[in-house]
């Protein structure tokens, strides 16, 4: 073998070498967009289910309103409610795909779907009334918590991108 074709395989190795490495970085940083882009999805529904739902209902059994103090039916709340419940469910695909570091989105995103169910479950079974406490008050603080830490996680990601 020549010196100048050494020279020419060693150009050709690097150069596939830093080929590889450029795609692996574009392929990564693509995958991340993907995933932000997904977690926002999965962040709006959330706060969907929390504003239609909710929160509506929880104000209502405080005060007899809806949460900005208007009229509200809560029957209509209730009727529509899977609606809103069912994009979240079905986004537990998405957080099931994602890897091991996302790990504290995909547990907030956990806690607070098991605290939807809960809630959702109650408001099927018996409607709230004005000026009742409700037993599953708690379960609405910590849908609230676990909801909070995830858009601030995914909002975090999006400046990190």
């Amino acid at each position: 073998m020549t010196k100048y074709m050494k020279i020419i395989i060693c150009v050709v190795m690097a150069t596939l070498v830093f080929t590889s490495c450029s795609k692996s970085t574009k392929s990564s940083k693509k995958q991340k967009q993907d995933d932000v882009k997904a977690l926002t999805q999965v962040s709006n529904h959330m706060t969907e289910l929390w504003n239609e739902v909710i929160c509506e209902a929880s104000w209502y059994a405080g005060n007899g309103t809806g949460a900005t103090g208007q009229a509200l039916d809560i029957d209509f709340v209730i009727l529509n409610m899977d609606k809103y419940y069912n994009k979240v469910k079905d986004d537990k695909v998405i957080i099931d795909n994602l890897g091991e570091e996302y790990s504290d989105i995909k547990t907030a995103f956990y806690k607070a779907f098991d605290k939807a169910t809960i809630i959702c479950d109650h408001l099927r079974e018996e409607t709230p009334k004005p000026n009742e406490k409700l037993s599953y008050k708690d379960e609405i603080d910590l849908y609230k918590q676990y909801s909070d830490y995830f858009h601030k996680a995914v909002d975090d990601l999006k400046t990190t991108k």
